[in-house]
Parts: structure tokens; C-alpha cells; sequence
């Protein structure tokens, strides 16, 4: 592996936007997303701890987050698949206050002077609100 360069990373739902909140019927969304990754360290016999979290053993984590409209609670949750795992739960403002109905979905991850490799292993995203559907025009006749 190179570590010899530092890059910013993310991963992001592209194909379009997701719905938090629709404006006509101003129903909102409840969603879960979870992702399974690795921190792969260039330094394996550094005992640093960030934020707290022992990324030393180069183990894969799973990440929850679930928000749930009708309580507006938002938890999220950090399993060590081998060890502790770390849970906070908040209780939001509506959403509908502060965001556009339509968001971009997806997480990023940095470390700034460390080298690290950081794997995503799986991804999903699910939510109660359905995009709406792609409408494809009518092609406009054309007279032979």
C-alpha cells in the first residue's frame, strides 16, 4: 500500500437527490443508513487513540444512523465488531425548518497529517419517503 500521499475521502449517493420532506404533502422522511469499514493505519505500532476511539487494531466497524420522524430522534452508533461499541442519540429540531426537501446522502472521512487507508466494506440507505418518479416526456410529434 502507498501511503505516501494524503487525500480527502467520500462517498455519496450520485444519481440524484434523496427526499427528506416532501412540499406538497409535507411528509417527512424517517431513514436508516449503515456502513461497514476499515482504518487501515501506516503505523501500526502507534498507540494514539482519536477522539477517544482505538482505531489500532485495524478492525472493521459498523456505523449506524436512524432518524425517526415522528420522534425526531436522530441515533447514531459505532460498533466495534470486536470490541465497545459508542451510541449518541439526539432529539432534533424538525428538519423541515433547516433543510431543502430534496439532500445529498453520504459520509466523508479524514485524519489530517496521519496516513491511513480507510476501506468501506458495505453501504445501504433506506428511507420511508420514495423519490418521486423519473417523468419522461412525451417526444413532441413530428409531421412526416
Amino acid at each position: 500500500m502507498d501511503f505516501s500521499q494524503c487525500k480527502p475521502g467520500r462517498m455519496s449517493y450520485n444519481h440524484s437527490a434523496v427526499p427528506l420532506w416532501d412540499r406538497t404533502t409535507n411528509e417527512l422522511a424517517s431513514f436508516a443508513t449503515e456502513f461497514t469499514f476499515k482504518i487501515v493505519l501506516s503505523d501500526y505500532n502507534n498507540k494514539s487513540k482519536g477522539a477517544g476511539l482505538n482505531f489500532s487494531g485495524n478492525e472493521a466497524m459498523k456505523a449506524s444512523i436512524t432518524f425517526d420522524n415522528i420522534t425526531m430522534m436522530l441515533v447514531a452508533s459505532l460498533h466495534f465488531l470486536n470490541s465497545s461499541s459508542a451510541l449518541v442519540s439526539a432529539k432534533l429540531p424538525d428538519p423541515r425548518t433547516l433543510l431543502p426537501p430534496e439532500v445529498a446522502v453520504g459520509f466523508s472521512a479524514s485524519t489530517g497529517a496521519a496516513f491511513e487507508l480507510h476501506q468501506i466494506l458495505s453501504w445501504s440507505f433506506d428511507s420511508t419517503l420514495a423519490a418521486p418518479p423519473n417523468i419522461i416526456p412525451n417526444p413532441i410529434p413530428s409531421l412526416l
